[in-house]
């Protein structure tokens, strides 16, 4: 766990004034406590550059495909929170699983690959599965975060899931604040 305390981010964006958090936790966005929570986990990196705070991560993408015929595309299409809102998700490069790399704390892209689909989908893949891609790096404002810019190292892998991990109902996770939900689409329609 990396020290890092509300007080600092709040200390962070009183020195910055340029954050609305009014815009925080609704629609989209993120919580203060979310922002934090990465920070602490070792997720992502805050710092002030030219009078913006500047979030740093690296992810992976992960496009998981059936093991059946037409092949199937795994999407998580929805986050529904425990306040009622609910997330449309259509995540970017036929993104089925998304995850940060706790890089703080030594974690490669493919651990947290393999971390990402046991936490999200509770399925165990091997290394064996992953293919690993490419990686590219983009830099933006931040949909989560209104007002703090990312800049985001992404790893992208894919995963073709065997007999025994395919579940055709597709798969929800469960979190403290929210519930991810997972569905099989054909890959025609995306």
């Amino acid at each position: 766990m990396t020290m890092f305390s509300l007080q600092d981010l709040f200390d962070m964006i009183r020195e910055v004034d340029n954050i609305n958090l009014g815009l925080w936790g609704i629609g989209k966005a993120k919580t203060v406590t979310h922002l934090v929570d990465e920070v602490q986990e070792g997720e992502a990196i805050l710092e002030i550059v030219n009078g913006y705070i500047v979030r740093r991560i690296q992810s992976i993408s992960i496009t998981v495909y059936s093991p059946t015929q037409p092949t199937l595309l795994l999407r998580e299409v929805k986050q529904v929170f425990q306040d009622g809102r609910v997330r449309q998700r259509n995540l970017p490069d036929n993104c089925s699983v998304a995850e940060k790399v706790k890089a703080l704390h030594n974690e490669t892209p493919e651990e947290a690959a393999i971390r990402g689909m046991l936490n999200e989908l509770k399925i165990q893949v091997d290394l064996e599965q992953l293919i690993y891609n490419r990686k590219y790096t983009k830099e933006g404002t931040s949909n989560s975060y209104p007002g703090i810019i990312t800049e985001k190292e992404i790893h992208i892998f894919e995963c073709k899931f065997t007999q025994d991990q395919f579940k055709p109902t597709g798969y929800i996770e469960e979190q403290e604040d929210k519930t991810n939900h997972f569905k099989w689409i054909n890959q025609t329609t995306v």
